[in-house]
């Protein structure tokens, strides 16, 4: 089996539309009869899961947000691996999450109250030893820091092999919204999002073991298929938990690295506005020939509503 690299700061290798259900009373007149039909309809709908907040959600302030970095070509910058320094707020939900020695993973904004990342990044954490901050571009920005009062990991989460790789982060006061700190859009529970393109985002090494950037950066990768991706990792098990990116082909100079665990991997959708459909978590090295893997945030909407709702 390869040697798998988890990809936060520890380690030196490496709904939307929930249906909405409405009733219909639909009445017919026949001689001396009448019926009334109830009729239970399922209507697909744009309605925000619990989780999102109220108010827009995934919108940069940069109407060209993650455009730099086309698949197919070259980033702007070559220089996250194979990666471009990202704008001042670019992407708004990013957020760092720091111990007493400064930053250790990233995370994403998901509404006033809560964060998400790895579980990878908290295990055996205490809330009061970690921060968030967000609005920062540098990793060692102040930023607008949050103090944290609770840290729910997956309970199935698997350290051997990264599997239920999610936590969930409560800030012990609201978090100030602002053009410059904006929560992501929710995943489509019923969507794969497997051949899009989608923008991760970091301040992960620039190779395995390497320098670790001041700036925030970002690189495009195209999510593949889990059979695919599996082919690729044959001593390493892919579950319906993850989603990988990235081919190991045709663009295998770009990937996340050490540093970069828990931060999103967003699609940009039709409208604008940025998705979360992963987060950082393992691999083998960094631009190695080898996809990246992250948590499949769309299995997981039920367990995150339902640990916002009860907490």
């Amino acid at each position: 089996m390869a040697a798998i690299q988890v990809k936060d700061g520890m380690d030196t290798l490496k709904n939307s539309a929930r249906p909405r259900i409405t009733n219909r009373l639909l009445t017919y007149h026949s001689g001396m009869y009448r019926l009334i039909v109830a009729v239970l309809l399922t209507v697909a709908s744009a309605q925000p899961p619990v989780w999102w907040p109220e108010g827009p959600c995934g919108m940069s302030p940069y109407p060209d947000a993650g455009d730099a970095c086309p698949i197919g070509e070259p980033c702007v910058s070559p220089q996250i691996v194979g990666g471009i320094i990202a704008r001042d707020n670019e992407f708004p939900w990013q957020v760092s999450v720091r111990d007493a020695d400064g930053h250790k993973c990233g995370g994403v904004l998901l509404n006033d109250r809560w964060v998400i990342s790895a579980a990878t990044c908290t295990n055996g954490l205490n809330p009061g030893e970690l921060i968030v901050v967000l609005g920062a571009i540098n990793r060692t920005d102040p930023g607008s820091a949050y103090n944290t009062v609770a840290i729910f990991e997956h309970e199935l989460y698997d350290a051997s092999n990264y599997d239920n790789d999610l936590t969930l982060i409560k800030t012990t006061d609201n978090i100030a919204m602002s053009e410059l700190v904006v929560p992501i859009c929710a995943p489509d529970p019923s969507e794969s999002y497997e051949g899009y393109d989608a923008e991760a985002s970091g301040w992960g090494t620039l190779s395995s073991g390497g320098q670790t950037p001041d700036e925030l950066r970002y690189t495009t990768l195209r999510t593949i298929n889990n059979t695919l991706c599996q082919d690729l990792f044959p001593g390493n098990e892919v579950t319906s938990g993850m989603i990988c990116a990235g081919d190991g082909g045709s663009y295998q100079d770009r990937d996340t690295c050490q540093g970069d665990a828990g931060g999103p991997l967003g699609w940009k959708n039709g409208q604008g506005q940025y998705v979360l459909i992963g987060l950082t978590s393992w691999g083998i090295s960094c631009a190695a020939g080898y996809p990246g893997v992250y948590t499949r945030v769309s299995q997981f909407s039920n367990w995150i509503t339902e640990k916002m709702e009860k907490n």
